[in-house]
């Protein structure tokens, strides 16, 4: 397996029907697991990603939140034999450029409590917690 280092971070302005959208939707079942049903991807987002020959092998969603200056990462997902080789770590940094850049102060984006894996891999570069998010389920109609 070829390190980090050797792979390119690509870039697209909207991730509607590019070669990202069947890694996040696997983000979105990945979640789902952990009982995290929240994540909702809009098209129009842009995304960064990493391929390996001509698939996709890591990709992060976003969009920046000027009203906030805040980037919000509202997914991302790294192939399970791709993990533990810096890819996360990849994109954050590419993110972390791109956000400046814009002219944003914060990055943020929930984790499902139970992922275990993506909460060390957000300390490890520097994220940290910053608010709980308390949902219900809204029971159907009566009538």
């Amino acid at each position: 397996m070829k390190s980090v280092d050797h792979y390119l971070v690509h870039h697209v302005d909207q991730i509607n029907t590019t070669k990202l959208v069947p890694v996040l939707a696997k983000c979105m079942v990945d979640q789902a697991q952990y009982g995290n049903h929240e994540i909702s991807v809009h098209w129009e987002m842009e995304g960064i990603y990493i391929e390996d020959g001509d698939t996709v092998v890591a990709a992060l969603c976003y969009e920046h939140q000027k009203f906030k200056k805040q980037t919000f990462i509202m997914a991302a997902y790294v192939e399970p034999e791709y993990r533990q080789r810096g890819m996360y770590r990849a994109l954050w940094e590419d993110l972390v450029h791109r956000s400046s850049k814009a002219g944003m102060k914060t990055i943020a984006g929930g984790i499902a409590p139970g992922n275990k894996a993506m909460i060390a891999a957000a300390k490890s570069v520097g994220r940290k917690p910053q608010y709980i998010i308390y949902a219900a389920d809204v029971p159907p109609l009566l009538f």
